[in-house]
């Protein structure tokens, strides 16, 4: 069965037609129902759903379209489907684990109110619109003004199973799979990679905003945001519930980070959600947490949540439901989620369906430092976890006192001064980048350490000659030092 082409005339020439009826090209292969699906076989395809839903303001409500193959979108100028709000996507777009390569996406008109014009692969998704199992690949590329994600720009639908694999940069407001949840959209088992920029609005590795439901979903991408973004690591800005999602991609900005929402707002619920990304945030430390950066305080629900006090290290939520964990008790202890999550001896606990992705299994790798240690407050060596069938390493970049011991574990010489590097995790092409800052020792300033002296050894004013503690020529010594100093004195 072929899927025809419909076009509306006036009543004035409906008697034309009698005489001379056009002749109209297919658009599709199929009957448009789930056992005989519209088949997707190309980018050509592709793009004539998209002019279908741009000119003619077809929904396809009810109608089912399925891959046939990857799509290779290299060379075509393809426009974004259902880019009307009053015309969404109503059917169903099943990727059937297939992916789309060589996506280019770059700049976007602007609406007249000096707004980016919202773009996707389908910008509306409608109610009972849905995308499911598909993949943007890595060979994609997006460098938008804002208003983006990969999958759909607005979700009053659902979005199941979707990967994303492609770096976005953008001036504002992208998420990883969706931009912009509804209250009625709906998002799961969805997973994004991708590393997604900023320069101000909101950003997450799954949503942009959301006031929908978004469970069973994982970033592991490195979020990027510039002086005024609000960076989650799930969403950007939470007003509907998440549950049983994992946050521990690298998140990085100057403003309000969340591990896993930047903004809770009133009435908005997160459960059985883990944060192990390392954030690294500007001077402002008073708007990041290892859960969210801001809270509507007593007015957001709370559940089973936990965050790496070692690794994440941040909070600022004071609420009986939010543990901080160590390293150590998030890996030898069982994992009180659903049964969406699995855990792999020595790892941290993962989303069950993304055990296998490498950047997931990278992510898991986990890095135990002492007790009573951050990777901030480094004193001891740090264990490192290397068994992922020997394919994953560890490198250093940063101060030479630091080296790979020969028992797998992070350790240093120490210094007078406090010293950091960057440990590196690598698997399968992943990187994994973890900042590690050891404690500076305890320091005097060296004329307060030689008044002391005098007073000890009732000395002139002029007090020792020729102290040499100064090992920096900073005018500050260590303080052990000048203890020992001290100490072997009085023996004297």
């Amino acid at each position: 069965m072929k899927l025809i082409c419909t076009l509306i005339f006036s009543a004035v020439l409906l008697p034309l037609l009698a005489v001379a009826q056009p002749q109209h090209e297919p658009l599709f292969t199929g009957g448009g129902t789930w056992e005989d699906p519209y088949l997707i076989t190309s980018g050509a395809d592709l793009q004539a759903l998209s002019l279908a839903t741009n000119e003619q303001g077809c929904e396809f409500e009810g109608a089912y379209f399925q891959f046939t193959d990857d799509i290779d979108l290299g060379g075509i100028d393809f426009e974004p489907i259902s880019s009307q709000a009053e015309h969404p996507f109503r059917g169903v777009l099943d990727g059937a684990r297939h992916s789309i390569t060589n996506w280019h996406f770059s700049g976007q008109e602007t609406t007249e109110a000096i707004d980016y014009k919202p773009a996707a692969l389908v910008v509306y998704l409608g109610e009972g619109g849905a995308i499911q199992d598909l993949t943007i690949d890595a060979s994609c590329q997006f460098e938008v003004g804002g208003n983006f994600a990969p999958f759909a720009f607005s979700v009053a639908g659902s979005l199941h199973n979707c990967y994303n694999r492609a770096d976005v940069t953008a001036d504002h407001d992208v998420g990883g799979i969706a931009c912009r949840v509804l209250s009625t959209g709906q998002v799961g088992g969805s997973f994004n990679e991708g590393r997604l920029a900023v320069r101000n609005g909101f950003v997450g590795g799954i949503a942009a905003r959301s006031a929908g439901s978004i469970a069973g979903s994982q970033n592991t991408g490195t979020i990027t945001g510039g002086e005024y973004a609000h960076v989650g690591g799930l969403v950007g800005e939470n007003a509907g519930h998440i549950g049983n999602c994992l946050s521990n991609g690298l998140l990085k900005g100057h403003s309000v980070i969340g591990g896993l929402v930047a903004d809770a707002c009133e009435g908005s619920s997160l459960s059985s959600s883990l944060c192990n990304a390392v954030i690294i945030p500007g001077n402002d430390l008073s708007q990041v947490g290892g859960i969210a950066g801001v809270c509507a305080q007593n007015k957001v629900t709370f559940a089973s949540l936990s965050y790496d006090c070692q690794i994440t290290i941040y909070n600022n939520i004071e609420d009986k439901n939010i543990t901080g964990q160590t390293t150590r008790e998030l890996v030898d202890n069982i994992w009180s989620g659903s049964r969406a999550w699995t855990q792999c001896p020595g790892m941290y606990p993962q989303v069950w369906q993304f055990y296998r992705e490498p950047s997931s299994r990278l992510a898991a790798a986990p890095v135990f430092f002492a007790d009573g240690d951050t990777r901030l407050t480094m004193s001891a060596p740090a264990k490192l976890y290397s068994d992922l069938t020997d394919s994953l390493w560890w490198t250093l970049d940063g101060d030479s006192e630091f080296y790979l011991d020969d028992e797998g574990c992070l350790t240093f010489i120490p210094a007078q001064r406090s010293l950091s590097t960057t440990l590196t995790g690598n698997h399968s092409g992943y990187t994994k980048p973890i900042p590690v800052v050891t404690v500076a020792p305890p320091r005097a300033d060296i004329e307060q350490v030689n008044l002391i002296i005098n007073v000890i050894l009732n000395l002139p004013a002029e007090g020792i000659q020729g102290f040499n503690a100064d090992v920096n020529n900073d005018n500050v010594v260590d303080i052990d030092d000048v203890n020992a100093l001290i100490n072997q004195i009085l023996a004297q």
